[in-house]
């Protein structure tokens, strides 16, 4: 059978974007353009999209590996015409398709893993020895490097539910 599109009514985009931040946070993600990755690599942690109305804006975020900047703006797409849906054959959100204004490449979110837990231990990882660099590299505050990226997770992750 395959995957399938749904495609999303522009009154109910809001609701969807938050069911779709809540239940897709922290997923190994990427997102493409055309036939291109413009996230750099698969597997970044997924924050979450948002929807101006006024604007006409929606934005895509992902968790990066710097704590002073964890949450990076991967992707903007003005004025976009629809969101669709991508359904697995057991009827699972798999991705996402948003489509641009005319002359532009239609973007997709699609997921490398289900696994969110460890997406944000990897995520956490990255940043605690982030912080370690950024120490000096002195032993002996691992635990307190490990806190202090759980809380820039946690802080960035909040954002958007």
């Amino acid at each position: 059978m395959g995957v399938k599109k749904e495609r999303i009514l522009k009154r109910d985009w809001e609701d969807f974007i938050k069911e779709f931040n809540k239940n897709n946070q922290l997923k190994s993600a990427v997102i493409v353009l055309k036939d291109k990755a413009i996230e750099g690599e698969w597997g970044r942690p997924f924050l979450g999209i948002t929807y101006d109305s006024e604007s006409r804006k929606v934005q895509v975020f992902f968790g990066g590996p710097e704590p002073d900047s964890a949450v990076h703006l991967v992707h903007e797409i003005d004025v976009p015409r629809a969101f669709w849906k991508i359904i697995d054959e057991n009827g699972h959100i798999v991705g996402i398709q948003i489509q641009p204004k005319p002359g532009n490449p239609m973007a997709y979110i699609t997921f490398e893993s289900d696994d969110r837990e460890e997406s944000r231990a990897r995520w956490i990882q990255e940043l605690a020895y982030a912080i370690y660099l950024q120490r000096g590299m002195e032993h002996g505050d691992d635990q307190a490097d490990w806190y202090a990226a759980e809380s820039i997770v946690d802080e960035a992750t909040a954002k958007f539910l």
